[in-house]
């Protein structure tokens, strides 16, 4: 996990040998979209060929109603609350990341 001041930040994206191609596209689209943004060094970003070695603590840091779905951001915020939370695709991806005015 990458520290930016009291916030880490880690991203499970899908490789190009994961199985659901939607999923690839998107972890595509938000790396370039991290780039385009000059913000890809904040992450520790992690490519998986499969979900299932991570699904159980997934799944214990976010709303288990909630479809696990790459990309997957993980957030820990260090002194603030000590809470690690876990946020599920693209476009969660994004309002979180705007949320935490890493973009616009």
């Amino acid at each position: 996990m990458i520290w930016n001041g009291d916030i880490g930040l880690e991203l499970y994206v899908a490789s190009q040998n994961y199985q659901n191609a939607d999923q690839i596209a998107d972890s595509n689209n938000l790396i370039a979209m991290l780039d385009s943004s000059g913000i890809r060094a904040k992450f520790d970003i992690v490519p998986l060929d499969e979900l299932s070695r991570q699904q159980a603590f997934f799944s214990i840091i976010m709303d288990p109603e909630t479809e696990i779905r790459l990309p997957f951001l993980v957030t820990a915020y260090g002194c603030m609350t000590g809470a690690v939370l876990g946020y599920s695709g693209l476009q969660e991806i994004r309002d979180v990341l705007q949320s935490i005015s890493l973009i616009k």
